[in-house]
């Protein structure tokens, strides 16, 4: 002990466990991390730093990250009375140690924000497969438009927020008060906005969303005519029991979000089996069934898809080139994890796969 009270590493384990942190072994710091205490994790070595310092100063972005989702001291100073910000290498590691870090322990899934999970794991189709994409895109998305320019914007919240946000089974009050509060500022301010921000919480909001949107699929338009028919409310009207197309059809249609349209190349982690395979072979059109977090960081997708650790799948980087501003959001602004540098692929949209996934 240091006449400070700080701990120091003088055990064989631990020096090898700093020694990843030296050589960005990410596979074994991982491993670690599984069985090491808050207090191990900031503990100083025999050179004077925290494995945070360690990682800052060599760059290694997605070990920072990992540490900070673990919770550890971003405070600790090394023996040269600096902490991890000051020895950072990059401008990219010194913005993460500033920023609300999502975190890695959360019953709702939060590990799955980025990455795509494999219809033979949960059960449920996250994309279609059609020849006649273009068609059934324009359906969908026309459908939705009318809400826009003939449902008073203030009504389209109110049933996002009674009719759909209230019947969701959150985690907590706490998160339940946390989206509901984004939900309230909304309607304050008669802004989309606050709708981004919420989608980005760590809460079963995202998840909620997108399950009921990849469930209905590309049905969407024919479920809307059946309403109309079945409970004979006027195309004016907000339509009840359908939450989830409300909330999408204010972030593809609602003018104070096309500051937002970003065109470019985002990153999304896969876990696939080899029966998913056959759905990304080469030449396929692939449209969208729900939301679709991606990142302008590679690192980000890659750091959420290692962290799975899934059976039977197999971990793959997905790359999407976006040509068409109006098919994503770049929302990085507007999250409450900025560091992320979230691109929203928004739903019905329809890719082209450019090369095959190998199994």
């Amino acid at each position: 002990m240091t006449e400070h009270g700080i701990k120091f590493v003088v055990s064989w384990t631990f020096d090898h466990f700093y020694q990843a942190y030296f050589k960005n072994d990410i596979i074994n710091v991982k491993k670690w991390l599984v069985s090491m205490n808050i207090d191990d994790l900031n503990t100083v070595g025999l050179d004077g730093n925290t494995a945070l310092h360690i990682a800052s100063r060599q760059g290694h972005f997605k070990i920072v990250l990992l540490l900070l989702e673990h919770h550890v001291s971003r405070s600790i100073r090394n023996d040269e009375e600096q902490t991890a910000e000051h020895v950072a290498l990059t401008d990219s590691i010194r913005e993460l140690l500033n920023s609300s870090i999502r975190p890695f322990s959360n019953l709702d899934t939060t590990e799955t924000h980025f990455v795509a999970t494999s219809p033979d794991m949960e059960g449920i189709q996250w994309i279609d497969i059609y020849s006649n994409a273009h068609r059934i895109v324009h359906e969908n998305r026309n459908e939705m438009k009318c809400w826009l320019t003939k449902v008073p914007f203030i009504n389209l919240l109110d049933e996002l927020d009674r009719g759909y946000i209230e019947k969701i089974s959150f985690s907590s009050v706490a998160n339940r008060d946390t989206i509901k509060a984004h939900m309230q500022k909304a309607i304050t301010d008669h802004s989309p906005l606050p709708l981004v921000t919420a989608y980005t919480e760590s809460t079963r909001f995202f998840s909620t969303i997108n399950h009921d949107l990849a469930k209905l699929g590309s049905d969407f338009r024919f479920e809307c005519s059946l309403a109309l028919r079945r409970f004979g409310y006027r195309d004016d009207e907000a339509p009840q029991g359908m939450g989830q197309h409300i909330f999408v059809a204010i972030l593809i249609y609602h003018s104070d979000l096309q500051p937002y349209y970003y065109a470019g190349i985002t990153f999304r982690g896969m876990n696939i089996t080899p029966n998913d395979v056959s759905l990304y072979a080469l030449g396929k059109i692939v449209m969208t069934r729900s939301l679709l977090s991606t990142s302008k960081e590679r690192e980000v997708a890659e750091i959420y898809l290692d962290s799975t650790g899934r059976e039977r799948t197999v971990p793959v980087i997905c790359i999407y080139k976006v040509s068409n501003p109006q098919s994503s959001l770049n929302i990085t602004q507007l999250s409450k994890f900025q560091y992320e540098k979230e691109v929203l692929i928004l739903p019905f949209i329809f890719f082209e796969s450019l090369q095959s996934v190998k199994c």
